[in-house]
């Protein structure tokens, strides 16, 4: 069981790791080695999956995936901008095969514990007229 203010701070400390990351030179010896591509996967998996469980209000894993998507493909231009380096195709797909795996990961995750997987929070999964989905009212 996860705490909704944990979740949000882990969040918050990836992701500007994730900003300092971007904008540093990256260290030769983790390319040699293929750490840089296990680091552009983890990352990325651990925010989409982080997004996925935070927003999961929306009821959907679309808006947080796209969300991911589009600062995947921003910090790789901005690796490629601020350090004078070329853009690399394999580490924006790389990025996003991430954010596939995170956001399968949680899908699963809420699908099998559902909204008692994290505290701190209630949705209200019903209107006080009955209707599931207040905010789909037609």
């Amino acid at each position: 069981m996860f705490h909704i203010r944990n979740l949000a701070i882990v969040w918050v400390a990836v992701f500007a790791g994730l900003v300092l990351a971007s904008v540093t030179h990256g260290m030769a010896w983790a390319k040699v080695f293929g750490i840089d591509y296990l680091f552009h996967v983890g990352i990325y998996t651990l925010l989409a999956f982080l997004s996925v469980l935070l927003f999961r209000r929306f009821r959907t894993v679309i808006v947080p995936v796209s969300f991911m998507m589009a600062a995947a493909l921003c910090f790789e231009i901005l690796h490629s901008t601020v350090n004078g380096s070329t853009f690399e195709d394999v580490d924006y797909l790389l990025n996003n095969f991430g954010v596939f795996i995170g956001a399968v990961a949680a899908s699963i995750m809420l699908r099998l514990h559902g909204d008692g997987l994290i505290k701190g929070e209630h949705i209200r999964k019903r209107a006080p007229d009955g209707h599931p989905y207040p905010w789909r009212k037609l």
